[in-house]
């Protein structure tokens, strides 16, 4: 299975791919590293909230961590954490590690990292999250691939599962997020939070995430005009707020659901003046100004398991 980042094609597209990421990993990576331990720590305030105290010794699960593994680390510090993803991700230079990455994600996913760690991005990236979590080495974790809408684990085999930017790259997320209430033990904590496609650089095209355009630009991907020439390097499902909404609720009935303004200086005043002119037509200025949802669930007692019956 391809990676959900193997989608862009074409010389150019791909060139303006990696210098984009290239900025993006390797200028800030005090400040990215900071912001994906703030990240975890505001999910784990959120378990704390049901359960009175940090996970400790618990069992964690993180769907689609990515090739960093930050937070699936912090967690580890205390924790035993396994995460599961669609790419192979190689432990330091892991030949066979490699070889199935190229069977399973393809070649361009297999040269990017590659050529990512060559470049030292990874190593650099590690060295500032060991400073950050106060470690001379990184804790384990466990690494699976896997499809998180058909995980091969046991029902009701962890206390906690994260789930952190994917959910917009999966057609139908329902189904994850069924699996990942099926995995999770009753009166575990599920957090999830993604990406919407409606905010300002939704389309996840390099360009607009690595900040690299101005005001002209922005929802370049929802105006007919410019949209053509707006795409991102992955795919997306292009679910609109309130079907986030529907989605979210029939899976996890009673789970708390709380969106996040963009932090862009004037984005409301621009969403408005973009519905006002006719730029943008058919979206509300909320689905406009929110970057990105967060959903959390603490799973009943008594749940249906994956055969129909009540877990207790």
């Amino acid at each position: 299975m391809p990676a959900y980042s193997s989608e862009t094609s074409g010389l150019v597209s791909r060139f303006r791919e990696a210098l984009a990421l290239y900025r993006i990993r390797t200028l800030n990576t005090s400040r990215t590293i900071d912001q994906l331990i703030g990240e975890a720590e505001a999910f784990e305030r959120i378990i704390v909230s049901f359960w009175g105290a940090p996970p400790e010794k618990k069992s964690i699960l993180e769907v689609g961590p990515g090739h960093f593994l930050a937070q699936a680390h912090y967690f580890a510090c205390r924790n035993n954490v396994t995460t599961i993803d669609t790419d192979v991700i190689p432990i330091g230079m892991n030949l066979p590690a490699y070889v199935s990455m190229l069977v399973h994600n393809g070649p361009q996913r297999t040269v990017k990292t590659i050529v990512r760690k060559a470049m030292g991005i990874d190593a650099r990236h590690r060295k500032c999250l060991k400073t950050r979590l106060c470690v001379s080495k990184l804790p384990r974790v466990q690494v699976l691939r896997g499809n998180v809408c058909r995980m091969e684990l046991p029902d009701c085999s962890f206390d906690v599962v994260l789930c952190r930017s994917v959910l917009h790259h999966i057609g139908d997320p329902s189904v994850a997020l069924s699996e990942m209430a099926r995995v999770l033990r009753p009166g575990g904590v599920v957090i999830a939070n993604f990406h919407l496609y409606t905010s300002h650089n939704g389309s996840l095209d390099p360009r607009v995430m690595s900040g690299d355009y101005d005001d002209a630009l922005l929802w370049a991907h929802l105006r007919p005009t410019m949209a053509a020439d707006f795409r991102g390097n992955s795919f997306l499902n292009r679910l609109r707020l309130d079907e986030w909404r529907a989605v979210l609720t029939s899976s996890w009935p009673g789970c708390t659901i709380e969106t996040e303004k963009s932090s862009r200086a004037g984005i409301a005043d621009s969403a408005k003046a973009m519905i006002d002119s006719g730029a943008i037509s058919g979206f509300r200025s909320e689905e406009l100004t929110t970057h990105t949802v967060l959903a959390f669930w603490r799973k009943p007692l008594a749940f249906p398991d994956s055969s129909g019956s009540h877990a207790a």
